[in-house]
């Protein structure tokens, strides 16, 4: 395997220049998509739209893309939208590290966006979707009176703006972005899932028809797709080996006489109603004869075992929600485990995160 194809343990660039780092491959080709838009604008918009899974450098690619086209003189400042609070301190520390001035939008000042002498200018706004719905036209006014030349508008987790046209206000985050991002030069969506549930379309994305069973419909598709094997070759992350766990669910039947049951196979089961219903099954840790349990125990048998060898090494789980994640942590905590619950709501979850990468672990 290939060296990683950046170091971001570089020396920042001093402000203005071009990065001092090499991009990976597919983030130079978004850089070079985001020239071309800029050079000959698409027919359909100014609308830019990534799909690449986690540690893709989704973050990194689109901060990159800002900073090379501004250090050529074709953008000006750059909007990012997240989801939540959380993940906005992870643009902050890319932003930090390549010497972009990335703020945060302050409601109860928002005259600040003006460029004044005795203060260094701003490049990038960062503010959430609930932020910006809610100080919408406040942001909308503040902007507008700042000066701003070519703007660039990223979105986050992108498939969270969907646009209903049947229900406009029901859809707050996507009129939000929609109505600040109007002026910008470009738009640019990242997400690790191009599609929507629901089947709506969402903003920075195109939907295009296509034909299926003889009937069109409407599916959205991505300026660029980063394939996971294309960063696994590149050296960029590191390999995934998927262990499949099969196995038997069990439902109770509804109106059937107590205890009588009805099984169905988790691979191989065509109903969808049933599939949906074994998943959620699977991952519950309710009896000692549970998939997930089952997963869990292996896997910290393999722990151990890896362990003998390295012994500082650790495991990483993912769980559904808050709730299934507390219910994971007291099962491994009486198999004897040392436990770091991190979620959305904690506050110190960043920095627990960025420790547990690093190979320190906060509070052990």
């Amino acid at each position: 395997m290939s060296a990683p194809s950046f170091d971001l343990g570089a020396a920042r660039p001093a402000p203005g220049a071009p990065p001092s780092l090499r991009p990976r491959q597919w983030q130079s080709q978004l850089i070079g998509l985001l020239r071309r838009r800029l050079e000959r604008p698409e027919p359909s918009g100014h609308d830019v739209l990534i799909h690449a899974g986690p540690g893709a450098g989704k973050t990194l690619g689109a901060l990159l893309g800002f900073q090379r086209l501004h250090h050529e003189g074709r953008l000006s400042h750059f909007l990012v939208f997240c989801h939540r609070s959380s993940i906005a301190s992870q643009w902050r520390g890319a932003a930090e590290r390549l010497g972009l001035r990335l703020r945060d939008w302050d409601p109860d000042q928002p005259q600040d966006l003006a460029p004044r002498e005795e203060r260094e200018p701003w490049q990038g706004l960062l503010l959430t979707y609930q932020g910006a719905g809610r100080h919408r036209l406040a942001l909308k006014q503040a902007l507008a009176g700042a000066g701003i030349g070519r703007l660039l508008a990223i979105a986050d987790e992108v498939h969270h703006l969907g646009v209903d046209p049947e229900e406009p206000d029901a859809a707050a985050w996507g009129h939000a972005f929609t109505s600040l991002s109007e002026p910008a030069a470009l738009r640019l969506g990242l997400t690790g899932t191009p599609f929507r549930a629901d089947n709506l379309a969402f903003c920075a994305a195109r939907r295009v028809p296509v034909l299926e069973q003889g009937q069109t419909a409407w599916r959205i598709e991505p300026d660029l797709s980063v394939e996971p094997r294309q960063l696994i070759v590149a050296g960029d992350v590191r390999p995934l080996e998927f262990r499949f766990q099969d196995g038997w669910v069990d439902h109770g039947r509804a109106g059937a006489a107590s205890g009588e049951l009805e099984g169905s196979p988790l691979s191989v089961e065509t109903r969808e109603s049933w599939r949906a219903r074994n998943l959620r099954r699977a991952i519950r840790l309710g009896d000692a004869s549970s998939i997930a349990l089952r997963l869990l125990l292996n896997a910290r048998r393999r722990l151990e075992r890896v362990r003998r060898e390295h012994p500082q090494a650790g495991g990483l789980v993912i769980a559904r929600d808050i709730a299934h994640a507390r219910r994971i942590t007291g099962l491994l905590e009486e198999e004897g485990d040392r436990v770091l619950l991190v979620h959305s709501q904690d506050p110190e979850a960043p920095q627990r995160l960025a420790a547990f990468q690093a190979g320190r672990l906060i509070g052990w």
